[in-house]
C-alpha cells in the first residue's frame, strides 16, 4: 500500500495518497463523501499525476492485502487512487477507504468517515477500470463526478455536478445542486436534477430529462422521451419519439427542432406567450394559445407546453 503524508500551505495542509488495485470483479460500485470522483479506463491513461508527469507513487495495495506492484500495469484490474487532505492529523485518520466483495464477485468501494463530515477532511477518488466492466453506481457528496469511456449505468452527485463522456450502456445521471452534462453516450439516457442544468449531446439512444430548477438542452439524440422542468428553458432536437411524449416547462421558453424523419401528432400550447410553428401554424394572443398538427405521417402524441413563455417549433 502506498501512503504518503506531506505538509503544505493551505486550509487542508495534510495529505495522504493511497493506491489500491483489485483483480477484475464482476461489477463495481464506488462512492465518496466530501470529494471528487473520476472514472476512466486504462486506455485513456487515467490517474492523478505528480508534477513530473509520473503517477502518484510506485506501489499498490492488492485486494488480498499484499503489496503487488505488478498489478499497477494490469489493464484488466480496477485501480483506485484515494487522495485525502485534512486540517489535522486526527481528521486525516478519520477517513478510510473500504472495499467489500471482489474476487469474482461484485466489488463495492466507499469512503467512510469516523466522525463528522464537516469539511475538515476531503477524499478524492480516481478510479481506473476496464472499458467493458459494468460500473453499476458511482456517487459523490460535496464533490464533482466525471466519467470517460467506461460502461456506466448510474451516477449521482449531491452538491456537485456530473460530466459523462463517451460511455457505454443505458445511463441514469442525477444531481442535487449541480449541472449534468453527457456527451457521446451509447445507450438511452435519463437525466434529473434539483437545481441544475441538464445537457445531452450525441446520444446513441433516447433522452429523458427532468429538472426542478434549471434548463434542458438536447442535441443529436436518436430521439427524445419526456422532457420537463419547473423553471428553465428547454432547447431540443427531436429526430423521433417512440410513444406519447411530453415536453413541458412551467416557466420558460421551449424551442424544438424536429428531424426530417419525425412522425408525430403535435400539440403546442402556452398560457402566457406565443406559439411559432411554421409547419403547423402560429398563434398569438392573450390567454392560452394552442396549435395542433402533424409531422410526417403522424403517430405518437408529442405534447409541448409552457405556462409562462413562448414555444417555437422549427421547420
Amino acid at each position: 500500500m502506498l501512503q504518503e503524508i506531506l505538509s503544505s500551505a493551505g486550509t487542508h495542509d495534510l495529505h495522504q495518497t493511497e493506491t489500491r488495485v483489485f483483480d477484475r470483479p464482476t461489477a463495481l460500485t464506488v462512492e465518496t463523501v466530501n470529494g471528487d470522483l473520476t472514472l476512466d479506463t486504462h486506455g485513456n491513461g487515467n490517474g492523478r499525476r505528480d508534477a513530473d508527469g509520473t503517477h502518484d507513487g510506485d506501489g499498490t495495495h492488492g485486494a488480498n492485502g499484499a503489496d503487488d506492484p505488478e498489478k499497477a500495469h494490469d489493464t484488466d484490474s480496477v485501480r483506485i487512487v484515494a487522495e485525502t487532505s485534512a486540517t489535522s492529523q486526527s481528521a486525516l485518520a478519520n477517513a478510510q477507504l473500504v472495499a467489500e466483495g471482489g474476487d469474482g464477485e461484485p466489488l463495492a468501494v466507499r469512503v467512510e468517515h469516523d466522525g463528522e463530515t464537516d469539511g475538515s477532511v476531503r477524499v478524492d477518488l480516481d478510479v481506473t477500470v476496464p472499458a467493458d466492466l459494468d460500473v453499476e453506481h458511482a456517487a459523490t457528496t460535496n464533490g464533482e463526478c466525471t466519467a470517460h469511456g467506461v460502461t456506466l449505468h448510474r451516477v449521482e452527485a449531491t452538491n456537485g455536478g456530473c460530466e459523462v463522456i463517451e460511455t457505454t450502456g443505458a445511463l441514469h445521471a442525477e444531481t442535487t445542486n449541480g449541472d449534468v452534462t453527457v456527451r457521446g453516450v451509447d445507450g438511452d439516457v435519463q437525466l434529473s436534477s434539483t437545481n441544475g442544468h441538464l445537457s445531452a449531446e450525441s446520444v446513441d439512444g433516447y433522452v429523458a430529462a427532468r429538472a426542478t430548477t434549471g434548463g434542458i438542452t438536447v442535441r443529436d439524440p436518436v430521439g427524445i422521451d419526456d422532457l420537463a422542468t419547473t423553471a428553465g428553458r428547454i432547447d431540443a432536437d427531436v429526430p423521433a419519439v417512440r410513444g406519447a411524449t411530453t415536453v413541458e416547462s412551467a416557466t420558460g421558453a421551449v424551442r424544438l427542432r424536429p428531424g426530417p424523419g419525425l412522425n408525430a401528432s403535435v400539440t403546442a400550447s402556452t398560457s402566457v406567450g406565443s406559439v411559432t410553428a411554421p409547419a403547423l401554424g402560429s398563434a398569438h394572443g392573450l390567454g392560452t394559445v394552442r396549435v395542433e398538427g402533424t409531422f410526417g405521417e403522424g403517430g405518437p402524441t408529442l405534447s409541448v407546453s409552457t405556462h409562462v413563455g413562448s414555444i417555437t417549433v422549427e421547420e
